[in-house]
């Protein structure tokens, strides 16, 4: 046990980890392996699951209400649906960027070569006519 003085002056007693016990092996009912329960969402879950009084799954009469929102009115409520059971679209990433390092010299020459170089609007039939092309 620890002790301690508060601002006030009174002693408090603190816990060690004298009084800690470790999970026994096998079952032992002070573990949860199923996990933090879901409230909204299992209860969500089983009622899609369920079968509306027309004898359709509630999962099949929200996914066709959903698309014909979504057709009649062209707003979110697809996409948010979508995103939440299938997560949303990667972000798209941007392509790399080419540099080029060149020195004054380089630049003049690649600059003359290229006012060098004519531009000209041919067909493919053109140039298959005339080799000088």
């Amino acid at each position: 046990m620890l002790e301690s003085t508060g601002n006030n002056g009174e002693t408090k007693t603190h816990k060690g980890i004298e009084n800690l016990v470790p999970f026994a092996k096998g079952f032992d009912p002070k573990r949860n392996l199923s996990g933090r329960p879901r409230k909204i969402t299992d209860r969500v879950e089983k009622y899609l699951k369920a079968k509306g009084p027309d004898g359709e799954r509630n999962l099949d009469r929200l996914a066709k209400a959903a698309v014909e929102r979504a057709i009649s009115r062209s707003d979110t409520a697809l996409s948010e649906i979508w995103n939440r059971v299938e997560g949303p679209l990667p972000r798209a990433q941007e392509a790399p960027q080419l540099v080029i390092v060149m020195s004054a010299e380089e630049m003049n020459r690649a600059a003359s070569i290229l006012d060098r170089m004519r531009v000209i609007d041919v067909s493919p039939k053109e140039l298959e006519e005339d080799e000088s092309l």
